[in-house]
């Protein structure tokens, strides 16, 4: 197949129709037609999908303002999840460094992912969600006498199992982190080509077999994160999500610091010793 597989003509591999409506190279126009509509009908068994949707390893946006929501197979090819302390600098005649005043912490999650079409029926369903994730993009309004404001910024809820989550692994997209899209990009991946859909002689439409996207998500903290004590962490947040709560860590020994919401939590203290016995009562103590 070339750079454009073409669903006019003859039938491709990765678009079959059914066999009663087969296209031939001497079939009318009509007939020709009729034949497309029907192969964008066929449904598709996409193992990667189907493992997707059972794992939750899906990238699920969810627009407050408009309640709607997309999700994408999280084929991903980039993820960076940046914490930046910010600090005042009062620079004091006298002093070799600055007087450093705290002020916040932030968080920016840079995310890029492929979306593979493995239909031309499912590369256009593709293009509709791309399509929906841009315009999520934009407020919403409110009509007054003669002018409209807005009266819903685009907020979002961003998902992805417990990377990025406030709840962990399970939940939907309620427990994602809440925040803001800097901006997406939408990219085509021009060397693995298009589909060709013609619906008519003179008009057509094109869909690419593989989207790169990637966005830059900024969180908004919906809690005071800090330290109450050496031992007690302010946010019920586990570990931002990182670690599943019924997860013991066993490569050293371990020890208990009890979070703000009771959970039990380990961390890694660099012996060895009695690790057999920390981990039991770990886990003991976890179920509770």
């Amino acid at each position: 197949m070339g750079f454009f597989d073409t669903v006019f003509g003859a039938p491709q591999e990765t678009t079959p129709a059914d066999p009663g409506y087969a296209m031939n190279e001497g079939d009318s126009l009509a007939d020709r037609l009729t034949a497309q509509r029907k192969a964008m009908n066929v449904f598709y068994d996409d193992p990667a999908r189907g493992y997707a949707d059972a794992r939750r390893l899906t990238l699920t946006f969810f627009h407050l303002p408009t309640g709607k929501e997309v999700a994408f197979p999280a084929f991903l090819t980039d993820y960076s999840d940046a914490f930046t302390s910010n600090w005042n600098e009062e620079e004091v005649y006298g002093r070799n460094d600055p007087i450093m005043t705290f002020r916040n912490t932030r968080r920016v999650i840079n995310l890029g992912w492929d979306i593979p079409a493995y239909s031309i029926q499912n590369a256009f369903g593709n293009l509709d969600k791309c399509t929906t994730l841009m315009k999520m993009q934009y407020p919403m309004y409110s009509q007054g006498e003669g002018a409209s404001s807005i009266s819903k910024a685009p907020l979002f809820r961003l998902k992805f199992v417990n990377l990025i989550s406030k709840g962990g692994a399970l939940g939907g997209v309620e427990s994602g982190l809440l925040g803001t899209l800097k901006g997406c990009t939408f990219a085509p991946d021009i060397d693995a080509g298009f589909f060709d859909f013609k619906q008519t002689l003179d008009e057509g439409a094109i869909a690419p077999k593989v989207i790169k996207l990637s966005c830059e998500f900024t969180v908004l903290h919906e809690e005071d994160l800090g330290w109450n004590s050496p031992d007690v962490w302010r946010g019920k947040s586990n570990h931002f999500g990182y670690v599943p709560k019924n997860a013991v860590i066993e490569d050293m020994t371990i020890t208990q610091r009890t979070e703000a919401d009771g959970v039990a939590d380990y961390i890694a203290e660099g012996e060895e010793e009695g690790l057999e016995e920390a981990a039991a009562d770990a886990i003991e103590v976890v179920k509770e």
